[in-house]
């Protein structure tokens, strides 16, 4: 087994055991490396042979394989207390007394024999100094090592430029202080454990756990992982197994939100710890140094940066559901989607201005995106029921029977209709106006559709898996609205029935229809909830008319998304 241990702290503890000030969980350290490293042993049984023999009482004789040997301790311990039975009784020897006059002494002062052990505690004392360069002499520097690799890094600013802060690099125990001063990156341990720091932030690499002067940081720990340890520079946090986020300041002010597991927080620097506090699943403590306090702080399961993905500009912070809304908007689904944004069904070119929205013919067929690798392709369904391409792999097709080759508008992120002769209308589903930030929505006005990459969403998303699609669908009540006031307006009524109104939904994985429904603008919005196994690649949303025409087919998916939970392990 490989040594990995930091000499310093070695001695100190040891230091600390001799003088009696050593703390529970600093012995419990010590006896680890003792139990672990076997050249803390040999240092521990030669500074113990050394320390005897400064205490001019002798030597213990320690046999040279006693260093390899398991029980060493159990051992070292017993021959020093069998010296301690069978050790000569010690003479003090008398000092000779200046020959000045001294005045007479009051009473006389009792004399007492010093035990043999107090002169070997004494000893031991004074050569403290002379012990911890000995001690630290004997141990073998620590190897340097390669423990982890930067896996990704998203708008990455460092003090420290160079090849080594490329992704995939290896990062070293040996680096020293790394300076983020803006972004984001995502760091795996060999054993597992993975970090996501966002900066700014100064923090250093070391062989099992991280040393964070100040920044946010947030670790995953994998079971083979368990005992990581982030350090800061007035506390520091034992893991048992978590996910976990730590915010420390510049003042060594520290926030621990444990989102899955147990870590333990240590107060006070290394050696030095004041307090010690165990943090259980879904609670946060706040660490104010100034005062040695610990304060109990509500959780906040989305503060924290738990994984990138830079190909996408994907950063989540824990939210378990992914807007489709967002992602047409050019977002990654959690954040930076643009309102009105879209694509062009005929072209499958992102479109960001839609003022100019007009009925157009066709042509049928699909058209791969390249703005977003989220999004496979778009498409307008061919008429007469025939067998259209819906993704990028030529063989998923699917058949949409009352589709027609003329459609209006873009597919895009928001919820409002515009065009002759109607101002720009939002769009509302049970009384509710959709197209907002609290209630996205993707608009798809009939004879168009869109299909959604999954594998690529997964693959920005380790750890979690998609569980279903989620969705308000219906054609907008304001479309009622604009029927009536123009019934109320023309000579010919019955040219604009409110029926007319009334378009085809349809959902498909891989092709295959999941949901087909006909909905009228005078029908209540159905709510979806439609479980995607993980074998499923494409999510395919489409609308077509009801053999009665596009006008007046105002539909709309509200609150498009897909459900996240953590991948089964």
């Amino acid at each position: 087994m490989a040594d990995r241990y930091n000499p310093f702290e070695f001695a100190e503890f040891v230091l600390m055991a001799l003088q009696g000030d050593i703390q529970t969980e600093q012995m419990l350290q010590l006896d680890e490396m003792m139990k672990t490293q076997p050249s803390c042993v040999r240092a521990y049984v030669e500074l113990m042979e050394l320390c005897t023999e400064l205490s001019s009482l002798g030597s213990v004789e320690i046999p040279p394989a006693l260093g390899d040997s398991a029980g060493s301790q159990d051992m070292l311990l017993s021959l020093l207390a069998e010296e301690e039975k069978t050790a000569p009784a010690v003479e003090v020897p008398r000092q000779e007394i200046p020959q000045e006059p001294m005045p007479a002494p009051e009473s006389k002062q009792k004399k007492t024999k010093p035990s043999k052990l107090s002169f070997i505690w004494l000893a031991a004392n004074a050569a403290a100094i002379v012990l911890v360069i000995v001690l630290l002499k004997l141990l073998p520097k620590p190897p340097v090592m390669d423990v982890a690799t930067l896996v990704d890094q998203l708008g990455t600013q460092w003090t420290q430029p160079g090849p080594a802060r490329e992704n995939g690099s290896r990062l070293w125990t040996d680096e020293g202080p790394l300076t983020l001063q803006q972004g984001l990156v995502k760091i795996r341990y060999d054993t597992g454990v993975n970090l996501l720091i966002e900066g700014p932030a100064c923090f250093t690499i070391q062989p099992a756990g991280v040393f964070l002067e100040y920044g946010r940081l947030y670790a995953a720990v994998s079971p083979a992982g368990k005992g990581f340890r982030v350090e800061t520079p007035r506390s520091q946090f034992l893991d048992y197994g978590t996910e976990f986020g730590i915010l420390t300041q510049k003042d060594g002010a520290a926030e621990l939100h444990v989102i899955r597991g147990m870590v333990e927080l240590y107060t006070g620097s290394r050696g030095r710890f004041l307090s010690r506090q165990m943090v259980s699943e879904q609670k946060a403590v706040r660490y104010i140094p100034q005062t040695d306090q610990i304060q109990n702080i509500p959780v906040q399961k989305e503060a924290f940066v738990r994984s990138i993905h830079s190909a996408s500009n994907m950063i989540w912070r824990g939210k378990m559901s992914l807007s489709l809304a967002d992602i047409v908007g050019g977002g990654n689904g959690f954040e930076g989607g643009l309102p009105n944004v879209g694509f062009d069904a005929a072209t499958g070119k992102k479109q960001t201005r839609l003022s100019s929205c007009y009925p157009f013919e066709g042509p049928a067929g699909f058209r791969k995106v390249l703005d977003h690798p989220f999004i496979d392709g778009v498409f307008i369904p061919a008429a007469a029921g025939r067998k259209t391409p819906i993704a990028s792999e030529e063989t998923i097709t699917a058949s949409f029977p009352s589709a027609a080759e003329r459609l209006w508008g873009y597919i895009f992120n928001g919820a409002f209709h515009q065009g002759t002769p109607y101002d720009r209308t939002p769009l509302k589903l049970g009384g509710r106006i959709y197209g907002t930030p609290e209630y996205p929505a993707l608009t798809i006005h009939s004879n168009q559709g869109i299909t959604f990459d999954l594998a690529e969403i997964r693959k920005a998303l380790p750890g979690l898996s998609i569980a279903a699609f989620r969705a308000a669908v219906g054609i907008s009540q304001t479309a009622t609205e604009a029927l009536e006031s123009r019934t109320a307006q023309t000579d010919s009524p019955e040219q604009f029935d409110a029926d007319h109104s009334e378009a085809d939904f349809w959902v498909l994985l891989d092709g295959q229809t999941v949901y087909h429904r006909r909905l009228s603008s005078r029908e209540d919005a159905e709510d979806l909830n439609i479980p995607i196994p993980e074998s499923f690649r494409f999510l395919t949303l489409a609308v077509t008319e009801s053999d009665d025409g596009i006008s007046y087919d105002w539909a709309l998916f509200g609150r498009p998304e897909l459900t996240l939970e953590p991948a089964e392990k």
